[in-house]
């Protein structure tokens, strides 16, 4: 049996993404409104290309296109989005707390802010949808971060939920603090 070996995030890694346009065709879309999962950057879009809607888009300096569904935790690039109209124009989202488009726990765990329905846990909301092991998605287990969870600092930190959702809508789980040992912004 191999066991990983999880060394203790000393410091968060802290990025602020530029997009870069990946190489490849751009495929034709339009954004219509800022991003609801990235609201505090002048350059991130809500998209749509055909029925499917990708938050957030990035607008890198070149104009024309946007960058949609990158993630640069996973190594993915994301493609090019030919804009067929000119991006709105709309003020940028100035408050609320922290609130990181990408974030990546100790143990390897990707999370995404979640930009429809969240779940309620408890009087609270679960307002980002994480990866997770295996053994959790064959239980039925989801993992998530709480809204408003997450603590900067030379380590940040946010507060983990693994929850069941029962037949009736019952929300049951657990909450634990991690430490995050990277965040993209």
């Amino acid at each position: 049996m191999i066991h990983a070996l999880l060394l203790a995030v000393v410091a968060t890694r802290v990025t602020t993404y530029v997009p870069i346009v990946p190489p490849g065709p751009a495929v034709s879309g339009s954004c219509w409104t800022r991003s609801i999962a990235a609201p505090s950057r002048t350059d991130a879009y809500r998209c749509m290309v055909g029925n499917v809607i990708y938050d957030p888009c990035f607008a890198p300096k070149r104009r024309g296109d946007v960058v949609c569904d990158v993630n640069p935790a996973m190594g993915v690039r994301g493609f090019a989005l030919r804009l067929t109209k000119p991006l709105p124009v709309e003020a940028t989202f100035t408050g609320g707390g922290i609130a990181p488009w990408l974030v990546e726990l100790e143990d390897g765990d990707v999370c995404i802010p979640q930009t429809g329905t969240h779940e309620a846990f408890g009087s609270e909301s679960i307002g980002y949808e994480c990866s997770q092991p295996r053994s959790l998605s064959d239980s039925g287990a989801a993992t998530g971060l709480l809204d408003g969870g997450i603590t900067p600092g030379t380590v940040w930190h946010a507060r983990k939920v693994v929850y069941l959702v029962s037949r009736s809508g019952a929300v049951t789980g657990t909450v634990t603090v991690v430490p995050l040992s990277a965040v993209w912004r």
